[in-house]
């Protein structure tokens, strides 16, 4: 317990500027670099083993800048430390922003992670100098439950990725103008000492590993998953529940810590967190629970994690502070959290094996008395022999998820497979397979099917709601490379898509991209002769008129320059990737069949071009067009083919 008689308590502003500077960093790094800095990397379509290296820049950014700061930590420095972190932090988010390609977004990804390393290390060591030690946890929740409150606001957690940057940037802004306070207090700080008889440093990076492990891998299955995702904060009500949540419980675990119960609320948190991620695989009513148990886990580790480091560690010194800081978040923070990410990246659940594991690890840490633990020191080897086991026990269980889903690949057909993929991935919410008979439906997807046959299924994938296409006849609809570009880069071919990418999917060798892919094409394959015919027989309502021609220009620039290129001429940045037939040159009149491009039935047969696409090529229809855009847009269509042709007979 901390010795109060040796210790002077630092001035309110001290505290105040430590409360914005803890407040500050969470929110850059929860709102910016957890979620607003990934959403503008999936924005640019980067995926595959570029986002692979982009996340591995900032994890190994993380990993230098928190050593870096304890290599260079000492209370005379605190606030140079602390302002560089900041304005590098802030720098970043706003040049995030201006990326557009890989290399970019690694680059700033490595700086980000440099910067908040820099940044959690400074503070958490220049904690003992900052805040009374009497009400230091209390301040430390504070902190923390303030800014997982205005992370939860939901103008802020469901705006754009952008505007989740500029927040970013402005929490950081705010921090930069802390350290003028927190400069005061370092400049006349008194120590103390600290007694850590009560609960060693070393059981506690195994607690916190096993704490950030487990909830890396609960925040990236409720992330992936549509379902889950939903209960736990799918709307503004939900966002508000879980700030208020997190606030009251940063709060409490903070006033428990004063009172030297930090084992009890690690205790607590793991519990709550385990609690969740065996609800993640339940029912609905399971994911309501967890919904609820999640953020109250999160929010009493995230306070202690910020408590422990100058509370077990020698606050008279400096740099032992410093480093225990620098350990404990390289270890528990940076590692922790990418085993998590990896461990269920393929998965909907936490394996039942890892949170036996992980469970009996931490009871270990917690309960075992010290005298008894003193094979689990970092001078061990039986110490790092036990992290490295836990390493290889995650990395078992991914492996063998993706080697069973391969496995099952040789014993069934693609098709088959692919199903499987649709049902996880969640396609299920957002797309339906049920064409309404007697509706706008039977012209858009093509033919319907009774409802009977739909149910017979096992499971039966009507769906519940349809924010994209229906895709019961979508073999009829799209080629197979279409949907393979469209389901890695979703904006490349659609420029307005509020799909999320699957590029995760088609990493090399992975079966499930290609498995999804071969499953879609199957969706319709028996009806495509009825579906020509249905095609043939269209023709636009007789009192439409066509678009204007800047319309209808406008209309070509959204929705074809992706593979004719804005002058028509067949240069779109998907033209090379299309495959072939390669997108035509619309300048050129020979590819309508004749000069007389404007006559109604070549207009009408262009028309049907532009609602229906062109079966076995890539050309997608835009069946959900009105008749006057589609009739406006073959307009267009047929003035760049007449262009064409003047400016090859100009002298």
């Amino acid at each position: 317990m901390p010795n109060r008689d040796t210790f002077s308590p630092p001035p309110v502003l001290a505290a105040f500027a430590a409360i914005v500077a803890i407040a500050a960093t969470y929110v850059n790094f929860l709102l910016f670099a957890q979620f607003g800095f990934l959403g503008l990397v999936h924005d640019q379509g980067i995926a595959g083993g570029n986002l692979q290296r982009v996340l591995l820049s900032m994890g190994l950014g993380g990993i230098g800048g928190s050593l870096l700061a304890a290599k260079l930590f000492d209370y005379s420095r605190l606030r140079i430390l602390l302002l560089v972190g900041f304005v590098a932090s802030g720098a970043a988010a706003l040049l995030s922003t201006t990326a557009r390609n890989a290399v970019s977004f690694t680059l700033l990804a490595a700086a980000i992670g440099a910067s908040v390393g820099l940044l959690t290390v400074s503070l958490c060591a220049s904690i003992p100098i900052l805040l009374d030690c009497g009400r230091r946890g209390f301040q430390i929740g504070l902190g923390t439950g303030i800014a997982y409150g205005l992370c939860n606001v939901p103008a802020l957690f469901a705006g754009s990725p952008k505007v989740q940057a500029i927040a970013g940037a402005i929490a950081c802004g705010l921090g930069a103008i802390s350290t003028a306070g927190l400069a005061r207090a370092a400049d006349a700080h008194t120590l103390r000492s600290t007694d850590r008889r009560a609960f060693g440093f070393e059981r506690i990076v195994v607690v916190f590993l096993a704490l950030v492990w487990l909830d890396s891998a609960c925040f990236t299955i409720l992330e992936a998953t549509p379902l889950l995702n939903r209960f736990a904060w799918g709307g503004a009500s939900f966002q508000w529940r879980n700030g208020v949540i997190h606030f009251v419980a940063a709060c409490a675990a903070g006033w428990s810590l004063d009172r030297g119960n930090l084992r009890e609320v690690l205790a607590l948190s793991f519990l709550l967190l385990a609690g969740s991620a065996a609800m993640l695989g339940s029912d609905g009513v399971g994911a309501r629970a967890a919904g609820w148990l999640y953020p109250v886990g999160v929010s009493l580790y995230s306070t202690a994690l910020v408590f422990a480091p100058g509370s077990l560690s020698n606050a008279t010194c400096a740099r032992s502070t410093a480093w225990h800081a620098a350990l404990l978040y390289v270890i528990a923070g940076w590692v922790g959290s990418a085993m998590g990410i990896g461990m269920a990246q393929n998965l909907h659940s936490v394996p039942r094996l890892f949170l036996a594991s992980s469970t009996l690890i931490a009871a270990i840490c917690l309960i075992l008395p010290r005298s008894l633990f003193s094979l689990a020191t970092p001078q061990s080897i039986p110490y790092w022999a036990g992290l490295c086991a836990i390493g290889l026990l995650a990395y078992r269980l991914h492996e063998k998820q993706l080697l069973s889903f391969q496995s099952s690949s040789s014993a069934q057909s693609p098709e088959r497979l692919g199903r499987e993929v649709y049902i996880r991935e969640g396609c299920i919410h957002c797309h339906s397979q049920y064409v309404r008979p007697g509706t706008r439906d039977e012209e858009w997807w093509g033919p319907s099917q009774p409802p009977r046959e739909a149910r017979e299924e096992i499971p039966p994938l009507i769906g519940n709601r349809r924010q994209g296409p229906d895709l019961l006849r979508v073999g009829n609809r799209r080629s197979a490379q279409w949907n393979r570009l469209h389901l890695i880069n979703p904006r490349s071919v659609v420029p307005d898509s509020r799909m999320p990418s699957y590029g995760h999917l088609f990493v090399e060798g992975d079966p499930r991209g290609e498995a999804l892919v071969a499953y879609l094409q199957d969706l319709g394959s028996m009806t495509r002769e009825e579906r020509m015919e249905a095609v043939q027989r269209w023709r636009p309502a007789l009192e439409s008129c066509p678009v204007d021609s800047t319309t209808g220009a406008r209309l070509f620039a959204e929705n074809c320059a992706q593979c004719h290129g804005f002058s028509g001429r067949g240069d779109g940045p998907l033209s090379s990737l299309v495959g072939s037939p390669v997108p035509s040159d619309l300048t050129r009149s020979c590819w309508l069949g004749g000069t007389q491009s404007e006559a109604p039935e070549r207009l009408v047969g262009l028309a049907r071009i532009i609602k229906f696409g062109i079966p076995g090529t890539t050309m997608a229809g835009h069946e959900s067009l009105e008749d006057s855009a589609i009739l406006g847009l073959a307009a267009h269509l047929a003035r760049l083919s007449t262009r064409g042709d003047e400016s090859t007979r100009a002298p």
